[in-house]
């Protein structure tokens, strides 16, 4: 239990009838006083922000508003006293934004400079919060800003005026019963098992289910509603009620898709389950329009679009090429990236990439539902064709990186998938690196594949937030320099609302009030709803009143106010609920379960503290005798030598040897009164006044034992020793004991307990003259242990299922009762790799099949299904408390069979195409081992003409877990399509079919001849050569295009081709795809160049074309354009006019002007451009923005590409052209010179372009 689970004032939780009385600094027990506040510091319990406030808030408190500097100095001091062993981080509930503090309240601290640890230098959405931690020695504890996600401990703040009794926070279903079993007592239901969302992706023919459990007693009764619906759902044909089960036959979208809740019901309340979804997945067909052609270029990276289809809820994403031949690209490639994004990553294309790529999508299950086990639809794209331009080499490309974060918002408890991938020359030697920023560890279960270009983080919890950074490093060789480049994720985490503190059972007195509360943590923030018995609970001022997250509830009657409530909280990821029962309580006092030791020793001139913990309802009155007089003490008041605490113990300060005697408690109430003694007997010596008491911790957690004396004498030396076990402890050998202080008092602090620390510990307090001992009991609870003696029913072996069986007992509990069992397995296949095949078995199902079974009363049992037959198994069992799954798993079991059955899956990727002219090629993957089933595999293949639909099956067998299968089909029948489906089967028997698919015969060599129709010669190195593209069908090319070649030769040694001249220095150049044009660069300028084309398929190339002729051009205009002059020639254009350029012999002829023009701010990249009339020496700019600088340049234009820029002119649309001093590059506006005796005027204009530039910026 928490801290708060042992103190017995609280705030602002019981509001009336209570007796509060305050101690004399007027905080509860365990809280330190400072001004009007009471502080708690947590330590023993680590949070992230969300749940630290959640914390404190649930119990009525706040986490710390820093007010002042004195307050500032009081929370330092108090770490710097108890936290230096630790150097822990403190939450407060400041965070951090526009260089100032704005805390929980709302209030804002603007001057903190004395504060900060280190103060900050930039704002950060992750590191925002502020937080104590401990600087250099010298300045102690400051503020740090920290990341809200990363667990740390925290401070609780409340005022002492809000400071209320709480006495009755602490009750169970066993208060004022002695020592009865609380899991055998009456109680109302709370869910143990949820309901899931289930996803149907499949075409009817299945069952669906699902389900929900609860604890109570006695047993819940359960029933089913949909959203929308008053009615519950009752059994029928297609719907079966069993339990919390609620079965589905043949579900279709019209009448089952929607929203679910399940409610759980006895006689003392009902409550409402979380709410699950069944939805049907869609995948529409990919758009029948071709996608545009992606433009490449070689030795360079470039990244192919899927153009995904609609779908519901998501897809998984797979490529191949060559719809013929389905060469699917598979992960782990160098060069290949398959993003999740549907993006086709390459890091570094050739040309042999110029190809069409196909997209496949599959639809998959989101990571919060559950599929049904139908197959998932699929659908494959039009294909985009990726075209390779020429690039040059460059050994010194990239890296370039690219990133991804999935899934958009990223959710706590989803699969997280980070992708990195880079473009650069050699990909096959780039190195990935994944860490996360400021040394974080990674997650538990984080891992990495795909060449470490995929981090994944496995039901991710809210620490995983952070900043991840990716390093690519390109290795050098001996021919480049290396590089390094690294980018940075930044993962932010969104969740449905859950509860880290549930509201819990409220056991009150009658007549009380009560406030309940709840906080959900929540991103974004949540909406509350308040319930009673599965309703929903409306105002009734001064009776039941909802305040958002509050429910007060006044005057309790246990006729009108026993049951279950509930809190829900909302956001757009869903909704959650949690639970408490309601219970008015009524009885004498007793002591019971907290009787009063029988006799207690204390020093002279020492202090002792003897407790009273009586039990009653109402909360019962104390009264201290001694020796049968009253000692007049009075709850909360300590300030006389003998007084009473707020827990109702009693506090000799100062014994005298007159205290020693008889003292009696007796408590009363309006049912009664019971008395329990103790006797004091006072010593000469030392006594532990302050003695070590019972604790539970949580495994991984920190707490405190206290041991501190009273001793007569100041002047004596006092020693501390602990035992463990009745064994010294020896504190150098043992990280997690350490000896220290807290709140003043002397004790022993179990850091990071394991479950090997549980055990006694004595407290041995001596002096000269006397020595005293106390002992207590630490138990380490957490995920409980290992199970034991897993074994396989013989009789229950299946080719599919198996019942396995374990041995459980209490001892393994760690202080909570298990809940549930998953069961693991490894096969012989893929031995050592234990995965899930049963998860969150709930513990009475595993019993109660145990016991149905014949089993003993401490062994569980499941049926495992979805087993893999001719599958040998291990199994092992792990088990699940309030605490977590244990971290060990039982021993596996011996290994078990199952037996062999036909294959029951059909073999995937069924595809084919091209080879040998006049085949049929049939190819699929093949069936791994653990899908084969059997011995003997083997595949019968299946084809028939498509057109002749009438024509039976011709079927061919494959003995041998191939991959293909090549039919002779004549080479008159080259290019016609066939339907094809393969089985697979074993010794056993025949498996399932895969659909049919539509494979084409290899294709003929193409006979036709490709026809240039003309050339252009672009600039002094580029020709593009144009051509009547063949038609892409079987009739012309025995097929489809595969693209076409073109050979060209420059003429350099007077050998014509046309003329007959044998030529040798051919070049060549393929352009993949269906084409009629391509442009050749790098030619040699103002040559003679010859080409002829040819086209080809898969299956070759056809015959050469004609020589065709085409020649590069000269030089582009070699002069600029002069006396450009910018004029207004209406309210949004100008008037640009200049000289001409002459051209010599050397350049091509002028053919026209193009004018650049930008904004002064941007740069020449972002320019418009305006081309005028052929040989006209100006141009009308328009679309121009007032108050604006523009920024012109003019140049000739000719075959030989662009010219030379005139110098930069610079213009506004109202005052036309602005001068500037090339020498200082100082403007000048309206001619004025920007010469020594025109500075002041320069200044000026400075300001007043300064302004234009400023008046650009406002909406007018």
């Amino acid at each position: 239990m928490y801290r708060f689970g042992i103190i017995l004032c609280s705030f602002g939780l019981f509001i009336e009838h209570t007796q509060c009385q305050f101690s004399f600094n007027g905080c509860p027990p365990d809280w330190i006083s400072n001004s009007d506040h009471c502080y708690n510091f947590i330590s023993n319990n680590p949070l992230i922000i969300e749940e630290a406030d959640s914390f404190c808030w649930t119990y009525g408190a706040n986490l710390i508003v820093i007010n002042s500097y004195l307050e500032h100095t009081f929370v330092a001091d108090w770490l710097q006293h108890n936290d230096i062993l630790f150097r822990s981080t403190w939450f407060t509930s400041g965070y951090y934004v526009n260089d100032a503090v704005v805390w929980g309240t709302n209030d804002i601290i603007d001057d903190v400079n004395s504060y900060w640890d280190v103060p900050p230098q930039s704002e950060s959405g992750l590191y925002n919060r502020v937080a104590y931690k401990l600087g250099d020695h010298s300045k102690g504890y400051g503020w740090s800003l920290v990341s809200g996600s990363r667990p740390a401990n925290y401070i609780c703040e409340v005022s002492k005026s809000d400071v209320k009794l709480n006495s009755v926070r602490d009750r169970d279903y066993d208060y004022g019963l002695g020592f009865a079993d609380k899991t055998s007592l009456p109680h109302g239901p709370q869910m143990i098992t949820e309901p899931k969302n289930v996803l149907i992706l499949g075409d009817g023919g299945i069952t669906v289910f699902i389900e929900c459990s609860a604890s109570s007693r006695p047993q819940s009764s359960y029933s089913w509603k949909r959203q929308g619906q008053d009615s519950v759902i009752t059994s029928s044909i297609r719907y079966t009620l069993s339990g919390g089960r609620l079965t589905i036959a043949t579900p279709n979208e019209e009448e089952d898709a929607g929203y679910y809740q399940c409610s759980a019901e006895n006689d003392i309340g009902k409550i409402l389950s979380s709410i699950a979804q069944i939805t049907f997945g869609y995948l529409h067909a990919f758009s029948p329009v071709k996608p545009n052609d992606q433009i490449g270029t070689a030795f360079e990276g470039v990244r192919v679009s899927c153009n995904t289809p609609a779908y519901k809820p998501a897809v998984r994403y797979g490529w191949f090429k060559n719809h013929n031949t389905h060469n699917y690209i598979f992960p782990g490639h160098p060069v290949h990236f398959i993003s999740q994004s549907g993006y086709l990553y390459f890091s570094e294309v050739q040309y042999t990439d110029d190809r069409t790529y196909y997209c496949v999508v599959t639809l998959v299950a989101p990571t919060d539902f559950v599929a049904d086990t139908s197959m998932a639809p699929s659908r494959v794209g039009l294909g985009t064709k990726l075209i390779i331009r020429d690039g040059k080499t460059d050994n010194n490309y990239g890296p370039i990186i690219h990133t991804h974060a999935f899934p958009s918002p990223a959710l706590r408890g989803s699969l997280i998938r980070l992708e990195c991938v880079a473009y650069a020359s050699s990909p096959q030697n780039l190195k990935y690196k994944w860490h996360r920023q400021n040394g974080q560890p990674f997650i538990k279960g984080t891992s990495f594949s795909d060449r470490n270009r995929v981090l994944t983080i496995p039901h991710a919890p809210m620490e995983a937030e952070g900043n991840y950074i990716c390093t690519v490093t390109r290795p050098a060789s001996s021919s480049r320099p290396g590089a390094v480049k690294s980018k940075v994720i930044t993962l932010l985490l969104e969740t449905k609302p859950y509860f880290a503190n549930a509201i819990g059972n409220m056991f009150v007195d009658p007549g009380q009030a009560i406030v309940w509360r709840c906080k959900s943590i929540a991103r974004p923030l949540a909406t509350y709803s308040w319930y009673k018995n599965g309703q929903l609970i409306e105002n009734n001022p001064g009776k039941i009143e909802v305040n958002g997250n509050s429910l007060t509830i006044y005057q309790i009657e246990a006729d009108n106010d026993e049951g279950m409530y509930q809190c829900s909280a909302t956001n757009q990821h869903g909704t959650t609920f949690s639970s408490g029962e309601l219970k008015v309580l009524s009885f004498k006092p007793n002591f019971d379960r907290f009787p009063m030791k029988d006799a207690f020793m204390a020093p002279v001139d020492g202090n002792i503290t003897i407790p009273c913990s009586a039990e009653g309802a109402p909360i019962p009155d104390i009264q201290w005798l001694k020796n049968g007089g009253p000692l007049n003490v009075v709850p909360g008041m300590l300030t006389d030598r003998i007084g009473m605490t707020l827990r109702n113990d009693l506090v000799i300060t100062r014994v005298q040897m007159s205290d020693q005697g008889t003292y009696i408690c007796k408590a009363s109430n309006i049912n009664g009164e019971a008395t329990n003694s103790s006797y004091l007997t006072v010593v000469q010596g030392v006594v532990i006044d302050k003695p070590p008491l019972p604790m539970s911790i949580v495994v991984n957690k920190t707490d405190f034992l206290y041991c501190d004396a009273s001793h007569p004498g100041k002047y004596l030396d006092v020693t501390y020793q602990w035992l463990f076990n009745g064994h010294p402890i020896r504190f150098n050998n043992n990280p997690h004991l350490i000896q220290g202080n807290k709140n003043g008092l002397s004790g022993l602090y179990i850091r990071e307990a394991q479950y090997s620390n549980g055990g006694v510990y004595s407290c041995v307090v001596r002096t000269p003259l006397h020595s005293d001992i106390q002992s207590a009991v630490v138990t380490v609870n957490g995920p409980p242990g290992e199970p034991a003696g897993v074994y396989v029913d013989s009789d229950s072996v299946t080719s599919y299922t198996v019942r396995v069986v374990w041995t459980w007992g209490v001892e393994s509990d760690h202080g909570a009762p298990v809940t549930g069992f998953d069961v693991e397995a490894d096969t012989n296949f893929d031995p050592g790799n234990w995965t899930i095949v049963a998860s969150d078995i709930p513990e009475f199902q595993a019993v109660q099949l145990a016991t149905d079974n014949g089993h003993r009363a401490d062994q569980r049992a499941v049926v495992v299904q979805n087993l893999v037959p001719n599958t040998s198994y291990r199994f092992r069992v792990r088990a699940v408390n309030q605490y977590g799954r244990g971290p060990d798993a039982s021993r596996q079991s011996v290994r078990v069979k199952t037996p062999a059955t036909a294959p029951y899956k059909a073999p995937e990727n069924l595809g084919g195409g091209d080879g040998s002219e006049g085949t049929l090629n049939i190819s699929w993957t093949p069936l791994p081992p653990p899908e084969q089933c059997g011995p003997g595999i083997g595949y019968i293949v299946y084809w028939k003409p498509q057109e002749e639909q009438r024509q039976s099956w011709r079927k061919g067998e494959i003995i041998g877990n191939k991959d293909g299968y090549t039919v002779l089909v004549g080479v008159e029948n080259y290019y016609l399509p066939y339907e094809v489906k393969v089985q697979a089967y074993n010794d056993i028997g025949y498996g399932p079919n895969t659909s049919v698919q539509v494979v084409y015969s290899a294709m003929g060599i193409p006979s036709i001849v490709p026809m240039i129709t003309g050339s252009s010669g672009v600039n002094i190195s580029t020709i593009i050569v144009y051509w009547d593209p063949i038609p892409d069908d079987r009739e012309h090319m025995k097929g489809r295009v595969g693209g076409y070649t073109i050979q060209y030769y420059w003429n350099d040694q007077g050998c014509n081709p046309m003329t007959g001249c044998e030529v040798t220095n051919l070049r060549n150049r393929n352009i993949w795809g269906q084409a009629n044009e391509v442009m050749l660069i790098d030619l040699e300028m103002n040559s003679e160049f010859f080409f002829r084309l040819q086209v080809f398929n898969s299956a070759g190339r056809g015959p050469k074309g004609e020589w065709r002729r085409g020649e590069t051009a000269t030089w582009a205009p070699l002069n600029y354009p002069r006396f450009v002059t910018v004029k207004s020639n209406g309210p949004h254009s100008v008037h640009v006019s200049w000289q001409g350029v002459m051209t010599s012999v050397n350049e091509e002829i002028i053919t026209g002007y193009k004018v650049k023009w930008w904004e002064v701010q941007s740069d020449i990249r972002n320019a418009n451009e305006t081309l005028s009339d052929l040989l006209e020496n100006n141009v009308i700019v328009h679309g121009l923005q007032k108050k604006t600088v523009y920024q012109l340049r003019v140049q000739g234009v000719s075959a030989g590409g662009d010219g030379q820029m005139s110098s930069p002119t610079f213009f506004t649309l109202e005052g036309g052209m602005i001068q500037i001093d090339p020498s200082t590059t100082q403007f000048c506006y309206e001619g004025v010179t920007c010469s020594l005796s025109t500075r002041i005027k320069s200044s000026a204009l400075y300001v007043t372009i300064f302004i234009l530039l400023i008046m650009n910026a406002i909406p007018y």
